[in-house]
């Protein structure tokens, strides 16, 4: 897909409506939401956690003040590599190119690019896309498309067109990512970091997701890790997946659709004895903006959206890796966020 200039996201994603407060009931608030009066796509959020809580932590998620650190991380790991999959530029304006991370990247010169035309590429299904992108020496950003050095350590991050990035994303990423390399960029001790994951299930409880993010017009979604990677064993949802270039973790291009290849990346980490996380605090949002820029609410959106998916293709989809990894993995307590597993057919 032709990546629009700033100017042209602008006018496609329409002006930026932010919500003045959400109220939640999954573990945190959205209290404030303010325009930075200096950029045209920039705010600021403030997230209160726990607000029953009588000492409730409110988190300022807003741009870095000073691009040092970014620019330094970004010596190290490169640029950021964002790829997606679209059918609408308009809805891509809309949510995921109007990031700062695209439109008024904190990294000067900026990030690298690729949203592949679902309608004009020969490629059937998102992991076929995302693992050509992967592969391809080809990205670019506003100004246009470029041949690049591709190396293992790259940080890659896959999502779909209906997810925004907020204005603490370029920092925050690099930093988690840092960390758990240990500030080691040939460490690649860690397999993918989501925004939203479930975790296994344990005896006798019901389903637990973790992660932090903000869904349906940013109401606010808290459930922080309360334990280690390798015992949640974690199953990402698909709508975003950060990882390294030359990670573990895999999409299998035979999958056509776009379900369940969340849970099959988790499963090739799995079984490389590496695990997925989920970001540090608060970084993208979910189905954030309609096409041209009218914000979502989750009541009745979220029904609206739940109403429209072909569960029957769902189900064929989770079929497809129960079976690829029934026989390699232990896939009874596993748990997911986006997916149905066949666990009927489980030996």
């Amino acid at each position: 897909m032709d990546l629009p200039s700033p100017s042209r996201v602008k006018e496609l994603g329409g002006p930026l409506h932010l919500p003045a407060k959400v109220d939640s009931a999954f573990g945190a608030t959205l209290v404030g939401a303010a325009p930075d009066p200096e950029r045209w796509s920039g705010y600021s959020l403030s997230i209160e956690r726990s607000s029953s809580a009588p000492n409730a932590e409110v988190l300022v998620i807003e741009r870095p003040k000073d691009a040092g650190r970014v620019i330094e991380l970004a010596g190290l790991w490169g640029p950021l590599h964002f790829v997606s999959v679209s059918t609408d530029v308009v809805m891509a304006s809309s949510n995921l190119l109007r990031s700062a991370a695209y439109v008024d990247p904190v990294l000067p010169g900026g990030h690298r690019w690729t949203v592949v035309d679902a309608k004009r590429s020969h490629l059937t299904g998102i992991p076929a896309a995302y693992n050509a992108a992967r592969k391809s020496t080809l990205a670019g950003n506003a100004s246009g498309y470029w041949n690049v050095a591709i190396r293992p350590n790259d940080i890659v991050v896959f999502l779909h067109d209906d997810v925004h990035l907020l204005p603490n994303f370029e920092l925050s990423i690099y930093e988690q990512v840092h960390r758990l390399n240990g500030s080691d960029v040939n460490a690649h001790s860690w397999c993918g970091i989501a925004m939203a994951s479930a975790r296994a299930r344990q005896k006798g409880k019901p389903f637990a997701s973790r992660g932090e993010w903000l869904d349906f017009g940013m109401t606010p979604m808290s459930r922080r890790m309360q334990e280690s990677a390798q015992e949640a064993r974690l199953v990402p949802d698909e709508a975003m997946i950060v990882t390294l270039r030359g990670s573990s973790g895999q999409f299998d291009s035979k999958m056509s659709g776009f379900h369940c290849f969340g849970a099959d990346f988790a499963f090739s980490c799995l079984a490389a004895g590496k695990f997925v996380h989920v970001t540090d605090t608060f970084v993208a949002s979910h189905k954030t903006w309609h096409a041209g820029g009218a914000l979502v609410q989750y009541d009745p959106d979220f029904r609206t959206w739940k109403q429209a998916v072909d569960w029957g293709t769902v189900a064929s989809a989770g079929k497809f890796v129960t079976e690829k990894w029934m026989h390699t993995l232990d896939l009874r307590p596993v748990d997911t966020m986006a997916c149905v597993l066949d666990k009927g057919i489980l030996p």
